[in-house]
């Protein structure tokens, strides 16, 4: 019969060398077992295995701290179709640390200069958790991508860690190249996957894109087509429960926003998060009125530091 007193009685001189080695006041969980007694209940050990067809990226990095911070942006080029699988990982101060933020990322193709005129033309991925971990997995056709890690988990947080990983696994060799990049960026990337992805509301030339009940958060982005007018957007928060506001540090979480002819606008991120370890809720109404003249947002956009929620032009 296995026991643990069989395993001890084994491997008695073996554990007394190792003590002498590296003397332990407790027990570490490990063990020792003869390779004779693993047979009995195992047929085979791989320690590790070699493929010469999987390669991975691994970079660190930092979430931003507030709406006008530059965000990290991972540039890397697919050389031909490949399986990809991308995972971003939280850094915890350790393991008793408990976890009540949301993480994004979102993942879009580029032209090989980067420039922002042709972003999301193909492929625009959004993907968010709560909690440590957000991964994706799929195929992606040849050509240049970007991926840019984001949450609001972390404004106005100075003194909550911000670091995670990114993990990229392929089937063909990928180089990373990290830059900074201006919020606005991330607003373009942001407002180019709910384009293609989210739910959209059409009215003449007025639009409305918003996330799906399956994503951890919800994102609101006004679209004016109009060549003359401005759209004055004024969004009111009816119920809030166990969320973060990307304009808001407290309730009520009311917006007013004045998007110029031929703009988009990221108008609000909430973020679900589980300090009470209660239910998420957000209930809000929206109401717009196009105007041959401007007003001012509440809360401010500072769009001269580049504000996340500034007005983007098509």
């Amino acid at each position: 019969e296995f026991s643990a007193t069989n395993i001890f009685i084994a491997t008695e001189a073996v554990l007394k060398q190792l003590r002498a080695i590296n003397p332990a006041q407790r027990s570490t969980g490990a063990f020792w077992i003869s390779w004779s007694r693993f047979l009995r209940y195992f047929s085979s050990i791989t320690v590790s295995t070699y493929k010469s067809s999987d390669f991975d990226v691994r970079e660190a990095g930092r979430f931003s701290r507030s709406s006008i911070d530059d965000v990290l942006s991972y540039r890397f080029h697919v050389p031909q179709a490949s399986m990809i699988n991308i995972s971003l990982l939280y850094h915890r101060l350790d393991r008793t640390s408990p976890i009540s933020h949301t993480q994004s990322f979102v993942l879009c193709d580029i032209n090989e200069e980067g420039s922002t005129d042709s972003i999301g033309e193909r492929e625009c991925i959004l993907v968010c958790k709560r909690g440590g971990l957000t991964y994706w997995s799929g195929p992606l056709r040849a050509g240049y991508y970007v991926l840019v890690p984001f949450s609001i988990s972390f404004w106005r947080e100075a003194k909550k860690d911000n670091d995670y990983t990114i993990v990229i696994h392929s089937n063909v060799q990928l180089s990373l190249t990290i830059e900074n990049k201006r919020a606005t960026f991330l607003a373009d990337c942001i407002i180019a996957a709910l384009i293609k992805t989210g739910v959209r509301k059409q009215e003449k030339e007025v639009a409305f894109y918003k996330t799906s009940s399956k994503v951890a958060m919800k994102i609101f982005v006004a679209e004016n087509s109009s060549s003359a007018q401005y759209l004055n957007v004024n969004i009111g928060v009816n119920v809030a429960t166990n969320v973060r506001h990307s304009r808001h540090v407290d309730l009520p979480y009311h917006t007013h926003d004045s998007v110029p002819p031929r703009h988009r606008q990221l108008i609000f991120i909430t973020e679900w998060t589980e300090k009470h370890n209660g239910l998420t809720y957000l209930s809000y109404s929206c109401s717009y009125k196009q105007e041959s003249r401007t007003s001012e947002s509440l809360p401010d956009i500072d769009s001269a530091q580049h504000d996340l929620h500034s007005p983007r032009p098509f």
